[in-house]
């Protein structure tokens, strides 16, 4: 019999998702080719103008409830709750305590992809924990670090399993939450990109551009990219593709500190299509982030045959293995080094995308479908 498996994830396949989105899509593609039959708990965020005082009120209201109660379509396959998780934050803000739910279709698992402060009653509950960056650079993100480990200690003591995606986080769990390690375990995540839909067009094919694609945050290291940039003596212009998130505007204040601020060009949003032919077509992908889990997209770089810089140490160095040029993040002359050498170098360029492509098969949805399936079959 197939087994029914949630996972607690908000607005998959919307546009722009987030990187906990893709998780949680690329997850229930890895299950459902595993057999299993896949829903989404929690859904979209509909209610319109959440921060009107009107809402605000009913919002709380709402969330006074200690249990909320899915609603299952079998049209979607999916369960709902009407703004479920503002209601599950307000309720952890007033009461300390995460929420109960349950619904009259239970799954055989849910499996939370972010430690989402609810735990599903009766079945195993699962719980994806991507980074402590909170907990561990305070100074990095606009997330509570106080408020997130009450979260965190409150849902480790509720599952079943805790899986992460690397063993840096790991071993910072280890640290932080001792208490909990034995739950945890190694998952990694896959690379999902439609490859044989993913045009090349004549837009910038000649390699002509250096590339940065994630969020616009302070701990993705945007002011030293733009920088060493600056540094580098490129004439290639850097593109970086992202919206804003916690201090973009402090990060993209370099621009105005360029040599050549034309170089430098801010894209808040673009198709997944035009994203995927940007990648192909970079000189190289920057990617020196102070503070990551796993950082997709070195992974996504290497399966599309980019060359990849990032930054030693902890999960990036993980993740890339020797196949990346490794810099210091804080470091602006090594990153400005790092890319005059990206940009004058074909032959570093030629290795770096060798060893890319190889070390992306680590990363395939084979075998993380196989990982998956061992963890699931010893619930």
């Amino acid at each position: 019999m197939q087994p029914v498996v949630a996972i607690g994830a908000r607005n998959v396949g919307a546009e722009g998702g987030t990187g906990v989105s893709t998780y949680a899509a690329t997850l229930r593609e890895a299950l459902q080719h595993n057999g299993a039959q896949v829903g989404i708990a929690g859904g979209m965020d509909w209610q319109r103008a959440p921060h009107a005082l009107r809402n605000k009120f009913l919002q709380f209201v709402l969330a006074l409830k200690a249990h909320q109660k899915f609603t299952f379509s079998q049209s979607e396959y999916s369960w709902n709750v009407s703004d479920f998780f503002r209601k599950i934050q307000v309720h952890f803000s007033t009461f300390n305590r995460i929420t109960a739910v349950s619904s009259e279709y239970t799954p055989n698992i849910i499996h939370w992809s972010y430690p989402f402060p609810a735990y599903w009653e009766n079945i195993p509950n699962i719980y994806t924990v991507h980074d402590l960056i909170p907990l561990l650079h305070p100074d990095l993100t606009g997330i509570q670090s106080e408020r997130m480990q009450r979260i965190l200690k409150q849902c480790m003591q509720r599952a079943t399993a805790i899986v992460t995606v690397s063993e840096a986080v790991r071993q910072d769990i280890a640290v932080c939450f001792p208490e909990y390690i034995h739950k945890v375990v190694v998952l990694g995540q896959a690379v999902s990109l439609p490859f044989g839909n993913a045009k090349i067009s004549a837009f910038h094919e000649g390699k002509e551009h250096f590339l940065y694609f994630g969020s616009i945050e302070k701990r993705k290291n945007i002011y030293r990219l733009i920088q060493a940039h600056g540094r580098s003596g490129t004439h290639c212009p850097l593109l970086l593709i992202g919206n804003d998130g916690f201090g973009a505007r402090e990060e993209l204040a370099a621009i105005a500190m360029h040599p050549k601020p034309d170089l430098v060009r801010h894209i808040p949003w673009c198709s997944k299509e035009h994203l995927l032919t940007l990648i192909q077509n970079a000189r190289a992908v920057l990617f020196p982030s102070l503070a990551e889990g796993f950082g997709l997209p070195i992974v996504e770089s290497m399966a599309l045959g980019t060359p990849v810089m990032t930054s030693n140490g902890h999960a990036t160095q993980e993740v890339a293995g020797n196949a990346a040029l490794l810099v210091d993040p804080y470091n602006v002359s090594e990153m400005a080094d790092a890319i005059s050498l990206l940009d004058q170098s074909a032959c570093l360029r030629q290795e770096l995308t060798s060893a890319g492509l190889m070390r992306a098969q680590d990363f395939s949805m084979e075998h993380y479908m196989s990982r998956i399936a061992s963890l699931y079959k010893r619930l």
